[in-house]
């Protein structure tokens, strides 16, 4: 291989690459439009615009409507909500929507609710509204009849006021952390966090880096400077060049989000709450830069060499549907770990190559997985990545310069037996 020609195709990736708008954009911006997104999401689900309503409210025990409306001025103070209380039969609730549906399609009364005598042993309430599923609506009445319930079942348990609020308060948990057969440490959400960003960035970066590649290899095929390029370098020369050149500016791309992550989550510049916040050792760092750097080098290989095989992007829509999901499938088998770390599924991809990039990070972020198992998943998607490049280059040298037909796998296993044929 003839270093200098490499090197200097390298470079020329590299100016593409990294001088590119593209490239400076979701570099430097991406991580803030995502953190922008995430706290807008945040901000839209939690918006009140605090407007007053009403919520007219029948109920057939009296005993209930005595605790309604002692609960009744706390609840309106406090959810800025006009509960009209009354007393009365199924028929009297009955001829009230009936009179009232033009109040109720209007929303001037929000909605209306019925607790039959009964409610308090089979805990079933009707609602009528507009809009019957508005979960906004839904939370803040179910605080007002959830509590004047609990009042009224634990009263007829003669228990005291004292005793009556200590129950209605929340069970909460303090969750500590076993980190080894000597240590012990207060957890909170910082891992869970963290680990969904590590997935989602290793899914967001592969994506978009292997794109990018086999766009520009398809590109320079279909205008056939790879041509000229060829005159000067040899296919594999020029395929390790690219691949090099894509990896070194997605490696920046990685760094500068790696150190807003963990700038971040330590809550060295900025304050975070603490249950969030989390300490990362530079071992875990190092893990998780070094799998990126091989899944990322394996993943362009293989998006390039598709896309040696193909004039235009739109004949590559079958053959990167497999690449797609050599992505997808790990990636949402790692959010499941969210929920559930011990896993089996997930903890059995976790040790295959290529799922295991994306998988195994996250693991050692929430899961705390043995050695073995990492230096056996980093093993075998080194023996992959050197599979795929040795695969990966055959095809590209035999490909990149067909054109007028698209190159499908037939051909390529006749090239492949013609070439074992050859050496034999």
């Amino acid at each position: 291989m003839k270093i200098n020609k490499t090197l200097a195709a390298f470079k020329r990736e590299i100016k593409e690459k990294v001088f590119s708008k593209m490239f400076l954009f979701t570099t430097f911006f991406i991580p803030i439009l995502m953190i922008g997104i995430i706290f807008f999401q945040k901000f839209l689900a939690e918006y009140d615009s605090n407007d007053s309503f009403k919520v007219v409210v029948f109920t057939e025990s009296k005993d209930l409507f005595d605790v309604l409306l002692q609960e009744l001025s706390s609840s309106q103070q406090k959810e800025n909500i006009y509960f009209d209380i009354r007393y009365g039969t199924r028929e009297n609730f009955q001829k009230f929507i009936k009179s009232n549906i033009r109040e109720l399609y209007k929303e001037e009364i929000k909605a209306a609710l019925f607790m039959p005598d009964f409610f308090v042993s089979n805990k079933k309430i009707e609602l009528y509204a507009k809009k019957p599923n508005n979960q906004k609506l839904l939370t803040k009445i179910a605080n007002f009849y959830n509590k004047a319930f609990l009042n009224l079942f634990l009263n007829a348990k003669n228990l005291n006021e004292t005793d009556i609020e200590f129950i209605k308060k929340e069970i909460e948990i303090l969750k500590y952390e076993v980190k080894d057969n000597s240590s012990i440490e207060k957890s909170g959400y910082g891992r869970q966090a963290l680990a969904f960003i590590i997935a989602f960035i290793l899914y967001l970066s592969l994506l978009f880096n292997g794109n990018l590649l086999m766009q520009s290899v398809i590109e320079e095929k279909n205008s056939r400077i790879v041509e000229v390029l060829l005159s000067s370098i040899e296919s594999k020369e020029l395929l390790l060049s690219k691949v090099l050149g894509t990896f070194a500016a997605a490696f920046f791309q990685l760094l500068v989000w790696l150190a807003g992550i963990i700038t971040t989550f330590s809550g060295a510049f900025i304050f975070i709450p603490e249950e969030i916040r989390i300490d990362l050792t530079y071992n875990i760092v190092f893990y998780f830069v070094l799998n990126f750097a091989l899944g990322l080098f394996l993943f362009l290989t293989l998006f390039a060499t598709v896309g040696s095989m193909f004039e235009n992007a739109q004949e590559t829509q079958s053959a990167i549907m497999p690449l797609l999901l050599l992505i997808m499938i790990p990636f949402f088998a790692s959010i499941s770990l969210l929920e559930n770390p011990d896993n089996k599924i997930a903890m059995i991809l976790s040790a295959v190559p290529i799922f295991s990039i994306i998988i195994m990070p996250v693991r050692l972020a929430i899961a705390a997985p043995e050695i073995w198992e990492i230096v056996i998943s980093f093993i075998g998607n080194i023996i992959a990545a050197v599979i795929i490049l040795w695969i990966g280059g055959k095809i590209y040298s035999f490909s990149i310069l067909i054109t007028g037909k698209k190159v499908n796998f037939n051909d390529i296993i006749n090239f492949f037996k013609i070439d074992i044929k050859k050496k034999v």
